[in-house]
């Protein structure tokens, strides 16, 4: 699916994602067509190319910093939310969702060390110790925290940046 993040009244980042990425309250998405071009205007319902051209508005450098932030946003939710492959081969997935329950069996783990749980990883059912839900919760939770460590970091250049092209050039990988 395409994406466009409105801002001011234009379209100032359009990027694609297989899924509706989750940003702030206030941050704009609206799902677009191919046409949708960044600088193109919004009127709340629909877009349209400024003046009759499809050449995108010149933006600036405020503009372009926040739908480059936005971006990294997407590009961490996307690495976040991908999943992991243990050594073992087991695929851990890292929706959110997916998160949340892990986190409840880890509380579990250690509530009750002795108790065997049941698992279902994206590719089938595994019996794991205590020990081994623990061991898979740190992993999910570095894989997280790396994702979110990556978007601190880029943002934090993004912020620093004098120049438009100097925060174009800043990419997730």
């Amino acid at each position: 699916m395409r994406y466009a993040q409105v801002l001011n009244g234009l379209a100032h980042w359009v990027f694609e994602s297989e899924e509706k990425p989750e940003f702030a309250p206030d941050i704009v998405l609206v799902e677009v067509g191919p046409e949708v071009q960044e600088g193109w205007l919004w009127d709340g319902e629909g877009f349209s190319s400024p003046q009759g051209s499809s050449e995108p508005a010149e933006q600036t450098l405020e503009e372009v910093k926040i739908a480059k932030l936005a971006e990294l946003a997407a590009a961490r939710w996307r690495e976040e939310t991908s999943g992991l492959t243990l050594p073992d081969g087991t695929i851990i997935k890292t929706d959110r969702e997916s998160q949340a329950l892990l986190t409840g069996a880890a509380f579990s783990a250690t509530l009750d060390p002795g108790k065997d749980i049941e698992w279902k990883g994206a590719n089938g059912w595994v019996t794991l110790t205590s020990a081994q839900v623990l061991e898979i919760a740190a992993a999910v939770r570095a894989h997280v925290q790396a994702a979110f460590s990556r978007e601190k970091t880029l943002s934090e250049h993004v912020i620093a940046c004098n120049e438009i092209a100097a925060v174009r050039a800043i990419v997730w990988r």
